[in-house]
């Protein structure tokens, strides 16, 4: 009757280890089903988000708006920062030109705005005949330099 007894205990804890194991097992795959299921919709979102920002990318005004949008981001960032070599930084001043509207990104590329670009030779061209005034005042008006690129800068 002893040995019925062991074989029955013996029965019985085989059938509750198969019983935990199965239920293990189960509990791994409805794990995983979740995790597929929430990997599934994580996929979809990101499509979704990644289709919406790229029609929003093929707006080129859009575009310039985020640009300019995160150069000011940046550039508070940088000038409130304590350290000098950010506040004196030249990607801090470029950040500043693509603000400015100096510098505009255009499909990929860095494009330098020409009204932007005529302002700067103009003012080269003022403090080049600023220097030759106080180095030679009469030589300036004899060349005649003023109306050489006056005349330059219409053809």
């Amino acid at each position: 009757m002893e040995d019925q007894w062991h074989m029955e205990q013996k029965h019985h804890e085989e059938m509750m280890k198969m019983a935990q194991e199965n239920a293990w097992q189960e509990a791994n795959e409805q794990h995983k089903a979740e995790q597929w299921a929430e990997k599934f919709q994580m996929n979809q979102a990101f499509e979704e988000a990644k289709n919406e920002v790229q029609q929003e990318v093929k707006d080129p005004a859009h575009e310039q708006n985020v640009i300019k949008q995160s150069a000011i981001e940046m550039i508070d960032v940088m000038k409130n920062d304590p350290e000098e070599r950010f506040q004196n930084s030249k990607f801090l001043q470029f950040l500043m030109k693509l603000d400015t509207g100096e510098l505009k990104i255009e499909n990929n590329q860095l494009i330098v705005n020409q009204t932007q670009e005529a302002k700067t030779l103009d003012e080269i061209f003022n403090q080049t005949e600023q220097k030759l005034k106080e180095q030679q005042p009469n030589n300036l008006e004899e060349i005649g330099l003023q109306q050489a690129w006056e005349e330059s800068k219409e053809g």
